[in-house]
């Protein structure tokens, strides 16, 4: 039996041990909210890290889809083209719909861009055209389709020259090129007219030009200017279409009707032509203007513009064509300036309006490349039964001609192109015309602007 006195001391005990308890739980939470501390600080650490490494990442990823743009302009210096060329690196307008596709063209110093926001509206809006190859979308299919028009015998190339678009440089290589080398109605006449005269074949500018003086000659002649290899038209598109109609289409029509061994139109052992393609260059609205304004005010003699007015090369700017009315272009010429001054007028109402036949001409050529391929798509859909025999649109921004024909002769190194005419450069005899002092005009070539941006994403304008 144990004694009363021996009590106090077995509560003491056990008090003991309940602290030392107590003091080991605390001890055991406070190493735990440490480690746990260490931990989630560790955590923070390594995904402050990781986000870093994913921008980095997502960083090299958008410079390598950066478009790289390899021409800065038109290089019409022949030497110039011996360079080696990057391959063109574009971004495609549906990679992604977070990313904006933008062009800006900038002219003393003022820059325009085209914000994501109308790109996503022109997207919603504006259906890709079927069948229409882009060089600044894919540069390398582009290339390898029109080459295979180039080596087809009964494939032939249609050039839509819109003036002030580099055209004559592009034709003068492309005509005596294709029209030569490859099989084609045309090759051995010109051959033998090369030969007989001893002079290079070269593309006549004064026969493929221009708008209704052109569409008479080829009406007058139309089993000619149908069987080049290679031809240019400088026409509106309206025209161009019926060019299309005339020497495709309808021959196309008619030949699946007859017998096929019967080809009246074609002469002996002649292939006829199945498929085409239809080369066109557009250029930024601004520039373009600029440049018809420094074209037509600038000619070595003034009787120059006045004779170009009389025999047509002008028509689609609708110049007046009375003799007075010349000359009040030509005034205005003298004036150099977009306002709306109307001393001397009697024809049109100051010299703004002048200036503004110009500026639509441009806006109705962005237009019109929209209404050619919307032609082409009907045209192609309304003959189910030639399916073989088509019609393929080939759009080209001037900025990448250099290109272009860099890696066009990359593909027949021993049949080079020849240099072709350099585009004239007028010295400014009359007039340097500065845009930039009139806003008023730039504002009027908003929408040619808008048609330009959406051929910029390879949408139809």
């Amino acid at each position: 039996m144990k004694s009363k006195a021996s009590k106090p001391l077995t509560i003491m005990k056990k008090s003991l041990l309940g602290l030392n308890a107590c003091i080991f739980l605390l001890a055991t939470f406070s190493f735990t909210q440490h480690r746990s501390l260490i931990r989630s600080d560790t955590e923070q650490q390594e995904s402050h890290v990781s986000v870093i490494n994913v921008k980095k990442i997502e960083s090299k990823s958008k410079s390598k889809l950066r478009m790289a743009n390899v021409d800065d302009g038109i290089n019409y210096v022949s030497h110039n083209e011996s360079k080696k060329i990057n391959d063109v690196k574009v971004e495609h307008a549906d990679k992604s719909a977070k990313e904006s596709i933008s062009s800006s063209s900038i002219l003393g110093g003022q820059q325009f861009r085209e914000s994501g926001h109308t790109e996503n509206k022109i997207r919603d809006n504006s259906p890709k055209p079927r069948n229409t190859r882009f060089f600044h979308l894919e540069p390398q299919n582009f290339i390898k389709e029109f080459v295979a028009c180039i080596r087809d015998p009964e494939c032939q190339v249609f050039y839509h020259h819109i003036q002030k678009a580099s055209g004559t440089y592009i034709g003068s290589r492309l005509f005596p090129w294709m029209n030569l080398k490859f099989p084609n109605p045309m090759q051995s006449e010109l051959l033998e007219k090369q030969n007989a005269t001893g002079r290079s074949i070269r593309m006549n500018i004064t026969e493929w030009c221009c708008h209704e003086p052109l569409m008479k000659r080829l009406q007058q002649n139309e089993e000619k200017f149908c069987r080049y290899k290679f031809s240019p038209w400088e026409v509106n598109s309206k025209q161009m279409s019926n060019i299309l109609d005339i020497c495709f289409y309808q021959k196309a029509s008619n030949e699946s009707k007859t017998n096929p061994s019967d080809h009246r139109i074609l002469r002996q052992n002649e292939v006829p032509f199945t498929r085409a393609a239809i080369l066109v260059a557009y250029r930024e609205p601004i520039n373009r203007t600029v440049s018809l304004v420094h074209q037509i005010c600038n000619e070595p003699k003034e009787s120059s513009f006045r004779d170009q007015v009389l025999r047509g090369n002008w028509n689609t700017l609708n110049f007046n064509k009375n003799i007075t009315a010349i000359q009040e272009v030509s005034e205005a010429c003298q004036r150099c300036s977009y306002n709306h001054n109307t001393e001397g007028h009697h024809f049109y109402k100051d010299d703004a309006e002048i200036w503004n036949h110009l500026v639509n001409d441009t806006n109705n050529m962005l237009a019109g490349i929209g209404d050619l391929i919307q032609f082409i798509d009907e045209r192609e859909d309304s003959m189910n039964d030639l399916r073989k025999r088509s019609v393929l649109p080939f759009i080209m921004d001037v900025k990448y001609v250099s290109s272009f024909f860099q890696m066009l002769n990359q593909q027949f190194s021993q049949l080079q192109l020849p240099y072709g005419a350099k585009n004239s450069e007028k010295p400014f005899r009359v007039c340097k015309f500065d845009i930039t002092l009139a806003p008023e005009m730039r504002k009027g070539l908003a929408s040619g602007e808008s048609l330009y941006q959406k051929l910029t994403t390879g949408f139809k304008p």
